[in-house]
């Protein structure tokens, strides 16, 4: 029988690019988690690709019983877990848009969930999670922390993850606070 009283952490890796860098970001991310008393797992995008939203009705109106199996099984997924780190690129000055479909597609399953957010891009993701704040709030969602920004110039080199000690302990800080939320 599964502990019910461990808190399960989903971290939502955002971007399905080959040669992304949010499945190493991610895997950062959840590397720090250890000894936080809660289960972290690795939520990849690649993974879980939904069609586009091409239902009669919006996501919100199905209250949970969507009519694609495939997007039942990502709702039954989003719906196991207590609270959300999203590893989120920016691109264009917004949200990548594989990872805002795959949010669209359900409604309820995020609500009352605590998130935070890690981002980058050249400005540190900044824009992206400006974005993200708005969109998970209008779902009821519950942003939480400081988010982690990581400008490429400072938080990678050769475009791999070389994270800094002061955005390490803004991640475990981030890490905590969601884990404390949820």
């Amino acid at each position: 029988m599964k502990d019910t009283t461990t808190k399960r952490i989903g971290i939502f890796v955002g971007s399905v690019r080959e040669g992304r860098n949010a499945i190493d970001v991610a895997h950062w991310a959840k590397g720090l988690s250890e000894g936080s008393g809660a289960e972290f797992e690795l939520i990849d995008l690649a993974e879980h690709i939904l069609p586009h939203i091409d239902t009669p009705k919006p996501p919100a109106a199905y209250e949970g019983k969507y009519p694609e199996a495939q997007v039942r099984e990502w709702a039954e997924l989003i719906d196991s877990f207590d609270g959300f780190i999203f590893a989120t690129p920016e691109y264009n000055a917004s949200v990548p848009g594989t990872m805002k479909n795959n949010f669209d597609s359900i409604y309820s399953e995020w609500a009352d969930k605590p998130v935070g957010f890690v981002a980058w891009g050249g400005n540190g993701g900044e824009s992206a999670v400006r974005h993200w704040h708005d969109i998970v709030q209008r779902v009821g969602m519950k942003p939480v922390g400081k988010d982690v920004l990581l400008p490429f110039r400072e938080a990678f080199k050769d475009h791999k993850l070389a994270a800094n000690d002061e955005q390490e302990a803004a991640m475990k800080a981030l890490l905590e606070t969601v884990v404390k939320e949820a």
